[in-house]
This record gives C-alpha cells, structure tokens and sequence, in this order.
C-alpha cells in the first residue's frame, strides 16, 4: 500500500525521534502530525483487513472499502434491496468463503458478495423464529468449526447455520439458531444485552453483558445437548468474584489467561484452572494503581506487556510481577503527552508499534521500545487532516500500513 495515502486517505508521515525504552523510562514522548488526506467521515468503528487486502471501515454513514488508493462508498439506498441495511457499522467479519458480514446498528446484518458487488440482508422477522434475534449487532466471530456467532445488543446470540431443507423458513438457505435469555432457564444466557464476545483457544464463547457479568458457552459440548451457559457474576461478599457486572472488553493473552475489561470497576484477570478472579481498579490515593475504572480495551503486545485503555484515564502498562500500573494521560502542558485520555481501542503491528483509537482525538502511535508516539488528528477546514477523531478500532493491512 503506498505510504502517500489515499483520495480521501488515512496515512500520515513519521517523524523520527531519539529514544529509550519503557523499561529504562517509562515517560513517553507523544508528537501531535497531521495525516496526508481525511477520511470520507469522520466517525471509524470497526476496521477489518480482508484476504485480498482490501481494508473495510465501519463507520456511521456507512461502510468503505480502500484499495491502496482511492475509497468506495456503500450506503443504504432505501430504494435499492441489494445494498447494505444500514449505515452505522458495528461490525466486521469475513468468512472462509471470502464473504464480508456486516453488523449494524439497527439494520440487522449484511453480507457482501465481492464478486457481484451485491448485499444480503438479514433482519428481525417477529413472525420467523429462524430470523436473526435483533437488528443492533455489536459482534461477529467463529468458532472452531467455521460456524459464525453474531452477537447483538439487545437480542441475545445467535449462530448462523445452513439449512438445506427447502421448506425452512431461511433467507438464501441460511438460519439463525438463538440463545437467549429465559428467566426460568438457570443455564440460558444470563442477560440478551451483549457489548462484546471472544471465543479463545479452546472453542469457549465468553459474552460480555450490559449489566449480568460475563457468560461462557463451551462450544465443544453443544453437539446434541442442550446449551448451558456458566455465570461469571460480582459478588460483594466474594472477593474472587468478577468485580463488576458490564463488561467492555475481554482478552486472552498467550499463556490462555482471560482479562476482562468493566465499565465500571476495573480490570479482572480470570484464572481458568482455579475459576477465580483477581481485580484492578483506580485509587486516588494511589499513584500507581489503575488510571480510571473504566477500561474500554486490553492488549498483550509481542514483548509480553499488557496494555490496558481506559474510559477517562488514557493508557496503562500493567507490572504482572510488582501488579502495579504505569500510566499514560493526557497533559496539557505538555505537548508530548497522550492527547486525550478516553481510548476506543489498541491495536500491534508487525513491526511492534501498538495504534491507540481515541475518543475525538485520532490516532496515536506508539513504539514501545523508544520515547516515541505520535497522534494523527482532524483540524478543522484543514483539507490534508484526519477527517474526524472518533477511532473505535485499528487493523494493518497486509503491507504493513
């Protein structure tokens, strides 16, 4: 992908500085530059690089795809069935097929036929139990055995399955089998209300809820059985219990060990072998506790440090050995510092740089090894500037960008 970026593009140039280490000198120095060209919109949820190399960005008017080049826009056309169901994108995901499943925020799902050019649209039908659950879909992954799980914000789970008896009831032979919530079902899904969803290693879905703890579905045993969700609820009486009930983000790390994100109450780190919960949160008395209890994203780079955005207080680089938290805020003093402290997402790049999503701010860059980071924000009636500073998620391409 050429680095002189884009039509309406993403990419930047770097400026290099001299630089240490974190382990040497954990006060990174952040520079403030512009990028080459904006974005068509300005608000970017979800980023998605598929088997060609094209990336695919979610966004709130709808979904572009970026060739190297130049953007294509795909909108809703109310007049038009064939493309996408809604324009604000939640979601990415791409099939072995080469299919591109989109969740939206009120339309239901779309997948795209990058052959045709052509969407297919899945919604909520009341009357057909073989419909998709709800319209808002927030998470879309597989499993070990290709089968694909879309995950939504009020509507509970849902994996898609092929029919191929001609007298179902499925859109293009294609039917959604539900799990939801049922008040007098103890193993159902504990809360319909899902912000986030993770199948790790061992073929486990781990759904995040909006107010009922973390839920997990073996997947290994569903063959023939009924589902039986295990509950991952706070307890105040339990200190080893989760330590809050809605759930931002969940990660596995390299040795399988779960950390989960709370809007609420700090980070949590799930050890599956004794089923407790060790827990993180911010103290104001406390300088190298957690920066702010809302943790919105975890990432364990390829050096084995584990970064964790927050919600209000930037980043934080946790100490496994001493469990103490090194921070990075936002001061306006100082111009080399973080520029915002709300953080959507981070991402690693091949080459070790970790890319910070951040709330109406842009992006930062970060290279771990050096006092180096920049930020790539919008200026305002500056045509050559990111074209808005809503970054919810980041992905490399195959190139490298």
């Amino acid at each position: 992908m050429p680095s002189s970026f884009l039509k309406h593009g993403i990419l930047f140039f770097l400026v290099i500085r001299t630089a240490i280490t974190i382990a040497q000198n954990p006060q990174l120095k952040f520079d403030h530059i512009t990028t080459a060209n904006g974005l068509p919109q300005e608000h970017v949820f979800v980023v998605l690089e598929d088997k060609k190399g094209f990336l695919w960005l979610g966004m709130e008017s709808g979904l572009v795809r970026y060739d190297g080049y130049t953007f294509k826009m795909y909108t809703h056309d109310p007049e038009d069935p064939a493309s996408i169901s809604s324009n604000v994108i939640r979601a990415l995901f791409q099939d072995d097929n080469g299919f591109l499943w989109i969740g939206t925020d009120g339309g239901g799902l779309s997948r795209f036929n990058p052959q045709l050019e052509q969407f297919t649209n899945f919604k909520y039908e009341p009357d057909n139990p073989n419909s998709l659950s709800g319209n808002r879909v927030y998470s879309i992954a597989a499993d070990k055995s290709g089968a694909i799980w879309v995950a939504t914000l009020t509507s509970g789970l849902n994996r898609i399955v092929f029919e191929t008896n001609e007298k179902a009831t499925c859109k293009e032979a294609i039917c959604f089998t539900r799990f939801r919530h049922r008040p007098d079902d103890g193993g159902s899904l504990a809360d319909d209300r899902i912000w986030t969803m993770l199948i790790d290693r061992r073929n486990r879905l781990w759904a995040g809820t909006v107010s009922a703890g973390l839920d997990m579905l073996d997947l290994n045993s569903l063959s023939g059985r009924p589902p039986e969700f295990v509950h991952f609820r706070n307890k105040p009486d339990a200190p080893q219990s989760i330590s809050g009930n809605s759930i931002k983000a969940i990660y596995e790390d390299r040795n399988g060990i779960l950390w989960v994100g709370t809007e609420f109450r700090g980070l949590n780190r799930f050890d599956p072998h004794q089923n407790k919960f060790s827990s993180w949160q911010f103290h104001k008395n406390i300088p190298h506790s957690l920066s702010h209890n809302h943790v919105s994203c975890i990432l364990e780079d390829s050096n084995g440090s584990l970064w964790v955005g927050t919600n209000g207080g930037g980043m934080n680089v946790f100490d496994r050995e001493q469990e103490t938290f090194i921070r990075y805020t936002y001061n306006p003093s100082d111009s080399y510092s973080l520029n915002g402290n709300l953080v959507n997402t981070i991402y690693e790049s091949r080459s070790g740089i970790l890319w910070i999503g951040m709330v109406n701010k842009g992006l930062n860059w970060i290279d771990p090894r050096k006092q180096l980071i920049k930020h790539f924000y919008h200026i305002p009636g500056q045509a050559g500037s990111l074209n808005g500073n809503l970054v919810k998620a980041v992905y490399q391409d195959r190139n490298g960008t």
